[in-house]
């Protein structure tokens, strides 16, 4: 029995599912649990970190939101010593998903 994810695939690619896909189930692919730590911005919305470090913004009249590279704003400091800066959200963010957590490969 194919996972949901290689299912839709199937069906995507016009493969051999190995049962009628259900229209929601991709939908639980994408959704992440950093998604409600670090929601995505309005409209209006300007200089917002998120759960990474990183600032962005999303003004009014463009399309969509994106990083702050100012040298202020650059997570990523010394490339050759990035894991001084980079840190992962807290694990608490990812607890209940599946796949993710304590014991994930």
């Amino acid at each position: 029995m194919l996972t949901p994810k290689q299912n839709m695939l199937e069906v995507i690619r016009g493969g051999n599912p190995d049962r009628f896909v259900n229209q929601y189930e991709a939908v639980q692919l994408l959704f992440h649990p950093f998604m409600f730590a670090s929601p995505l911005l309005q409209p209006g919305q300007e200089n917002v970190k998120n759960a990474w470090g990183v600032t962005n913004t999303f003004p009014k009249g463009v399309p969509g939101a994106f990083p702050i590279h100012t040298p202020d704003k650059i997570v990523v400091q010394d490339i050759e010593n990035w894991r001084d800066y980079v840190h992962a959200p807290l694990s608490e963010i990812y607890t209940g998903s599946v796949g993710y957590g304590k014991g994930a490969v």
